[in-house]
């Protein structure tokens, strides 16, 4: 039997629960800008706003955003 695509298969269990659950929100947008507005929106949680797909290199920079823009 050949599956192809099937090669890591696996699961991030406690990511997903997070999102799920509303403790963590997915961002992610073309522009800095975008993904600075849908970061402001993220819930504080324990004192923490939680996130994830921030990924600078998607925006062909090596810059990172700060605390003060979020």
């Amino acid at each position: 039997m050949v599956t192809p695509g099937f090669i890591d298969a696996h699961v991030h269990l406690y990511l997903s629960s997070l999102i799920h659950l509303g403790k963590m929100k997915a961002v992610g947008a073309p522009s800095i800008e975008e993904v600075i507005a849908q970061a402001k929106e993220i819930p504080v949680y324990n004192g923490w706003k939680i996130g994830i797909g921030w990924y600078a290199s998607d925006f062909w920079t090596t810059s990172v955003t700060n605390k003060k823009k979020i």
